[in-house]
């Protein structure tokens, strides 16, 4: 096993406490514990606590699709790695305004 499956295989466990981590929010509702940029001017909190639960959700599926990609382009695909990295910050930079752009309706 090359050190890029257990990266994918760490990946693929992160994705894990993603899902973990929006379920125990949508049940216990503590936005302090679980929300890490926690602001105190909340108009709607209920919503405000589905989005980051959708948000985690949404975070833990791409984790698993990037770390069944890492494995699928290992075995199979051959990609260089740049290339993989640029696709990577692209959607980081597209997820990173979408997100802010909606967290601005609860504020």
């Amino acid at each position: 096993m090359s050190s890029l499956t257990i990266t994918a295989t760490s990946i693929i466990l992160t994705s894990i406490w993603h899902f973990n981590r929006g379920d125990k929010l949508r049940k216990t509702k503590d936005i302090k514990k679980y929300i890490w940029p926690y602001h105190r001017n909340i108009k709607d909190i209920d919503g405000y606590i589905n989005f980051y639960s959708k948000m985690y959700f949404s975070e833990g599926v791409f984790l698993i699709t990037l770390g069944i990609f890492i494995i699928l382009n290992e075995c199979y695909f051959d990609l260089s790695i740049s290339i993989l990295t640029i696709l990577f910050f692209i959607l980081i930079l597209i997820g990173s305004t979408i997100i802010e752009k909606k967290i601005k309706k609860f504020l």
